[in-house]
């Protein structure tokens, strides 16, 4: 999703003429994103415009730019510009999906850590136990 908006940022006027294809797959994948959440900041206008966040009618100046910082440190943002003039600031994030894929592995860590020990205390139940049945037995013969 980053690599289109770029890609489309760098994009010239005369290279949309000349790569038309690559242009129109480009604003597809742009436009198809429904994860991905984006703040696109208008510099001219002064305008915050959001895109696959929730709750973000609401938001407060204060809130917006805590988020803004918060996707300035997972991704530098991308900048629109036309002959030198930076005309708007694109900032997004991880989606939902990566942010809890993170925790997995220790998930999976705690499940492996879980099981060697449940095999463990069966281990130790099994081998006491036959330790128990043998003394019983010993016992039985004196």
């Amino acid at each position: 999703m980053a690599a289109a908006i770029q890609t489309l940022a760098q994009t010239t006027a005369e290279d949309l003429g000349n790569n038309l294809d690559q242009t129109q797959l480009v604003i597809t994948v742009t436009q198809s994103n429904t994860t991905t959440p984006i703040i696109l900041y208008s510099h001219e206008e002064d305008v915050y415009d959001f895109n696959n966040i929730p709750g973000s009618e609401a938001f407060s100046k204060n809130k917006i730019d805590a988020l803004v910082q918060r996707f300035k440190t997972e991704y530098e943002p991308i900048e629109i510009r036309y002959e030198q003039e930076l005309l708007q600031t694109i900032y997004y994030g991880n989606s939902p999906i990566i942010n809890k894929l993170k925790y997995y592995p220790a998930a999976i860590f705690l499940m492996i850590l879980l099981f060697v020990g449940f095999v463990y205390f069966f281990y130790r139940t099994a081998k006491s136990s036959e330790q128990n049945k043998l003394w019983a037995g010993m016992a039985k013969e004196t």
